[in-house]
């Protein structure tokens, strides 16, 4: 009996090992044609529709990857990794899943993963996948992947878990989700040979849950890979900070060499209007009317509404402003270039008569979530063209490990752009000249004696060129002590502590950037919409930057991107209600700097000099611009010297009333007059 037992053992054990290692004649004259013909013998009842070019474009690259790695032959020059960025309703799961069957059956022996963003979708993914492997299809062309793998002491079949397949075939199709990970996957040699990444992001995902998703996805699962292998990835962009979009813009490096096919919208052209409490679809252009039409598209904004049915199935989040901090922001009015300010104001820079304010959100980081930042807000002069209005210029971002010294020292030179050298000369030459090295040879004592050196120059230098350009308040983050200091005293600079707490100045940063739609714009004549707040930027620098990812953006295109990306934390509902939440800390540095200077709303406009407040109360058609538009007229002699004579008797006007009330206040203060009236 137990020689029996043994013998049938090994007899299992033997078939076992041929079932891993022999493919049918019939599955191998299959994979010598086309993958149209290999998907209607295996799976003909699989798909209900016709293919689109998309459908094509995955399965010529796919069939082709796999059969490279069934032969072993070096693999596709156009990346291992293939994005379907489709539309929701345009079959991206049923193809994956179909996929990843067709994976195991042609390459037979290996481990695949299907990934998705929980376990339990990876699981209800590989249910299908489940059925797929024990169609009619399988059975007949590959039936040791129909069957479940043998056990090697027992030689029963083992059970199909709900996380995990083991085909009698040798291939291992295993259900991962990204809210559990895996990390160092191996059977024996054997490594991942194939991934699926479906459902990875959800709508509800906050930035710091996407973000833990890629980190569990580039560090834990995709590192389990063979040497060769393929990654397929499913899914449609649905916001801007989900795993998928990063991937798709380069804010993450991950797969990077890859063939992409989308973002493809449900329709390539829409239309809607809001009519009778509803969002109506007035126009349409379907790019799969088989799939989604007119009628479909409706019923899904009808149900999802249409902020989620642009996200779904147009691949459109820049809609969704409910989270924005700075809700009012649109870069198309609020920034301007010099040469637009020029045309208004007469010249590119700041006048320096207008007050100014600045301000520094110090970090020692530069990544895509923080950045070192400063600059200056100016609010336009009460007797200018466009009186109390704020301008945001100058602004400066910082790499990572930046120190004081080169934030002060740029910041000196935006006050003197036509000499910027000039800092540097008496930055090196009052170093130079001390000669510290000879004597100092301790590297803090050397630096601390290199600031005292410029401590006795620079402040003195600084000081005046604060007071011409009327700099009212410097403000910067108030557990950057040592920071300020070295402002305060190396450099000159006054800045003061601000902590303008977690959302405190957002909402006049709000108010101030609101755009009253029904006004032209004051410095583009083909754009509606002026506002309280402009962003100057210089003329090269004026189209939006190209580039998506933060942490390669800097100064104006840093804030540009910062401003359109803040957003506020999702609120948490708990026994008490729902607990509101305040700005991310992620995109923000701008965004505080403005806040420390608005949070007090302490800008105001110059008051106006006595020259300029009659200037001001001239009479119509004798103000300087329009005096000056009559230049080489015959009238213009005569409406300048109306114009002088006005401001001259305005001026004497002045000092008689001066003189009136200097002699009112010498008899408040008791001095003897010679007035009967007032004789004792």
């Amino acid at each position: 009996m137990e020689l029996s037992r043994r013998i049938g053992l090994l007899e299992a054990q033997s078939s076992h090992s041929l079932s891993e290692g022999i493919k049918s004649p019939q599955a191998v004259a299959l994979e010598a044609k086309s993958w149209r013909e290999w998907l209607d013998a295996v799976y003909p009842a699989q798909f209900d529709t016709s293919f689109t070019r998309d459908h094509n474009d995955f399965w010529e690259w796919g069939w082709k990857f796999i059969i490279a790695m069934r032969d072993g032959q070096p693999l596709p020059d156009n990346g291992n990794a293939f994005l379907s960025l489709w539309s929701r309703n345009f079959g991206k799961s049923k193809h994956a899943e179909v996929f990843m069957s067709a994976a195991v059956c042609v390459i037979g022996k290996g481990i695949f993963l299907y990934v998705s963003g929980t376990q339990d979708l990876a699981n209800e993914h590989l249910a299908n996948i489940e059925l797929l492997l024990t169609s009619d299809g399988v059975r007949s062309y590959y039936p040791e992947h129909a069957k479940p793998k043998r056990s090697s002491v027992t030689g029963a079949n083992k059970a199909w878990a709900q996380n995990k397949i083991q085909t009698d075939g040798g291939a291992t199709i295993q259900a991962v989700g990204l809210n559990v990970g895996v990390r160092g996957l191996r059977k024996g040699k054997d490594r991942v040979k194939g991934f699926v990444l479906d459902d990875i992001d959800d709508y509800s995902d906050s930035p710091q849950v996407a973000l833990n998703k890629a980190n569990t996805l580039g560090n834990s699962v995709l590192p389990t890979s063979d040497l060769e292998f393929f990654v397929i990835g499913a899914q449609n962009l649905i916001t801007e900070h989900s795993v998928f979009n990063r991937i798709y813009t380069g804010a993450d490096k991950m797969l990077a060499h890859r063939t992409v096919s989308g973002p493809h919208p449900a329709f390539d052209e829409l239309e809607t209007e809001f009519r009778d409490g509803r969002d109506i679809i007035t126009h349409c252009v379907p790019r799969w009317a088989e799939r989604v039409n007119r009628e479909v598209g409706q019923r899904f904004i009808d149900t999802f509404g249409l902020l989620r049915f642009l996200a779904e199935f147009q691949h459109k989040f820049d809609q969704q402003k409910e989270g924005l901090v700075l809700k009012n922001w649109r870069d198309e009015v609020h920034v301007i270039s010099r040469s637009q300010f020029a045309r208004v104001f007469a010249q590119e820079r700041i006048p320096d008569s207008w007050y100014k304010y600045a301000f520094n959100d110090w970090s020692k980081t530069k990544s895509q979530y923080h950045a070192n930042v400063a600059g200056k807000l100016a609010i336009s002069s009460q007797n200018s063209r466009l009186p109390g209005r704020l301008f945001l210029f100058d602004v400066m971002s910082f790499p990572a490990q930046t120190e004081p010294e080169d934030v002060a020292v740029r910041f000196l030179k935006s006050l003197t752009p036509d000499d910027t050298e000039q800092w540097d000369e008496i930055v090196g030459a009052s170093v130079s000249r001390a000669g510290l090295e000879r004597y100092i040879h301790n590297t803090t004592a050397l630096i601390q004696a290199r600031r005292d050196v410029l401590a006795d120059v620079i402040p003195s230098l600084v000081e005046p060129l604060l007071e011409q350009q009327r700099f009212q308040t410097m403000r910067m983050s108030h557990e950057a002590k040592t920071q300020r200091e070295i402002y305060n005293q190396v450099f000159g600079l006054p800045f003061e502590p601000m902590n303008p707490g977690a959302d405190g100045g957002v909402d006049w940063i709000n108010h101030y950037l609101n755009v009253i739609e029904s006004n032209a714009h004051p410095f583009k004549p083909d754009v509606m919409g002026e506002s309280w707040m402009y962003l100057v930027v210089e003329d090269d620098k004026y189209a939006y930057p190209t580039d998506s990812l933060p942490d390669n953006l800097h100064d104006a295109d840093l804030a540009r991107y910062q401003f359109s990306h803040w957003r506020y934390r999702a609120p948490v509902i708990n026994v008490s209600g729902v607990v509101e939440h305040g700005p991310m800390k992620m995109n923000d540095d701008m965004g505080n700097g403005l806040m420390m200077l608005l949070v007090d709303n302490i800008v105001q406009s110059a008051p106006l000099t006595k020259e300029e407040t009659r200037v001001a109360k001239l009479s119509p058609g004798l103000s300087p611009q329009e005096v000056h538009a009559h230049l080489g007229m015959p009238d213009y002699v005569e409406l300048r010297f109306a114009q002088q004579h006005e401001l001259a008797q305005m001026k004497i006007h002045e000092e008689r009333e001066d003189a009136a009330l200097a002699k009112a206040w010498s008899r408040v203060q008791g001095r003897p007059v010679t007035h009967r009236r007032y004789r004792r």
